[in-house]
């Protein structure tokens, strides 16, 4: 399994110097290192061997959870693997693979629901994206449109308005 810090520190109770340099640069998180932990403590019960956690991203009451591989293999069959990790945190998680096209990205985030379009608006010196999606009771959002606005804004690091049509 491929996670921010190594197997030794998933199961110790402090980080080596090398992960514990990485925490302090910032380039991996608190809630990665909690994560990597609690990934390691499933795939004794469960074989998620293959996966790969990239990057952890907090907002206020959901965790997005970024992956290279597969996203099935850390939502598990009938979600059991995503429960666990959701449980654990006592939050919301979201499992997305890191992808650089924003369509594909945005149309996971936003799963059930479909996505209709994203359009591009230009101003003076700015861009806004307008990301319609399809209103359907049977696919609903899985977020609600306040965080799923400021999770698609973070990412994009522009301004983001969502149309429900």
């Amino acid at each position: 399994m491929i996670t921010p810090i190594c197997k030794s520190c998933a199961w110790a109770k402090t980080l080596c110097p090398q992960c514990s340099q990485e925490l302090n640069s910032g380039n991996i998180s608190n809630l990665d290192v909690e994560i990597s932990r609690i990934l390691y403590r499933i795939n004794e019960t469960h074989n998620i061997s293959r996966a790969s956690f990239c990057k952890s991203i907090n907002f206020s009451n959901v965790v997005v959870i970024l992956t290279d591989c597969e996203p099935g293999l850390l939502i598990g069959k009938r979600g059991i693997v995503v429960s666990a990790i959701s449980h654990a945190l006592n939050r919301r998680v979201r499992i997305l693979r890191k992808d650089s096209d924003v369509k594909r990205l945005i149309s996971d985030l936003i799963s059930p629901a479909k996505l209709v379009g994203i359009n591009s608006v230009y101003s003076n010196k700015s861009e806004k994206f307008k990301i319609r999606i399809q209103n359907d009771p049977k696919s609903p959002l899985y977020l609600d449109v306040p965080t799923l606005q400021s999770v698609i804004k973070s990412w994009l690091k522009k301004d983001v308005e969502l149309f429900i049509e």
